[in-house]
């Protein structure tokens, strides 16, 4: 029998914080698990480096959706893969199999479109029959444990869908995001007029989007579902549009290329270059065509209530 009992690990990050809401308005039952309880809403499970107990946190759950994770962080070392596959593989695998143990029906997974690789050629997005191709640790990691959640759904039974977003923006984002927000507040000349480039976004609206509709959906069982808000945008069209929901005007300049290649080597931010000038597309279409769903929220819309409610 199912019940409306959501277990939501990472739940005051920054994903996890407005998706409760918006699980709660829509009637369920949320446990909010934390690594540490800050108020009486929360239920603190520990750290996910270490073995942990989720019997108690559990209990009458019918729904897990697995946010807690890893992130990627820019400029670790080399020995780092060792600690994502700690958290984001082990950790995982740990939780789904309680989770079965417990009767938990569905497991929700927020990966990431890392596991695909961090670039895609002009014209060319991610597929789901995109061979995966991560780059880095943290895609690794991501990678390891969506085989692992596959492999144990295919033996227990348990209902697990994954669900690889890129960038994600929204109320709260910070890193990259909030820098260029900043940057478009403040500067009244940029120097990111004319970059053609097209990279895949998608809104917190539309991300909190699915993995609801993904509670529910039969079709959603065993998946590997790619998400954006279905409308690609260059860095200069990014900058246009923050400045338009900012109600700002700013000059937008087209220097040279290697003129930001090499002031970014020089800085020691030498990947922020391919951020800026190149394509990371993904294909929405087969999610759509498998479990029926689209991105609510236009890009407009989505990034205007982003701007306006990240705002320093």
């Amino acid at each position: 029998m199912r019940n409306n009992t959501i277990l939501v690990t990472g739940a005051n990050g920054f994903v996890g914080s407005s998706l409760c809401e918006l699980l709660e308005e829509g009637g369920f039952n949320v446990k909010r698990g934390v690594r540490t309880a800050c108020n009486s809403n929360e239920i603190s499970y520990g750290s996910l480096c270490e073995l942990i107990n989720w019997s108690e946190i559990l209990r009458d759950v019918d729904t897990v959706i697995h946010l807690a994770a890893r992130v990627h962080i820019c400029g670790e070392g080399e020995d780092s893969l060792d600690k994502y596959l700690k958290v984001n593989l082990e950790a995982t695998k740990d939780l789904a199999l309680q989770a079965r143990e417990a009767g938990v029906r569905r497991f929700i997974f927020l990966s990431s479109v890392k596991v695909n690789g961090d670039h895609t050629l002009p014209g060319q997005p991610f597929k789901i029959s995109s061979s995966p191709f991560p780059s880095d640790p943290y895609g690794v990691s991501k990678h390891e444990a969506e085989k692992e959640l596959l492999r144990i759904s295919k033996k227990t039974g348990l209902e697990v869908v994954i669900i690889r977003p890129p960038l994600v923006y929204g109320r709260g984002v910070k890193a990259n995001f909030k820098s260029l927000l900043s940057l478009v507040e403040k500067l009244p000349i940029i120097p990111l007029g004319g970059i053609s480039n097209k990279r895949s976004f998608v809104s917190l609206l539309n991300l909190n989007d699915l993995i609801r509709f993904s509670v529910d959906s039969e079709s959603a069982c065993g998946k590997v579902l790619l998400v954006s808000d279905g409308d690609d945008l260059s860095t200069t069209e990014l900058v246009e549009k923050i400045a338009k929901a900012l109600k700002r005007k700013p000059l937008l300049l087209a220097p040279p290329k290697f003129i930001f290649k090499l002031l970014l080597f020089l800085i020691g931010k030498s990947s922020a270059y391919s951020r800026l000038f190149g394509n990371l597309q993904v294909d929405i279409t087969s999610t759509s065509d498998l479990i029926g769903w689209k991105p609510p929220f236009g890009v407009d819309e989505a990034l205007s209530n982003a701007v306006l409610n990240s705002r320093s």
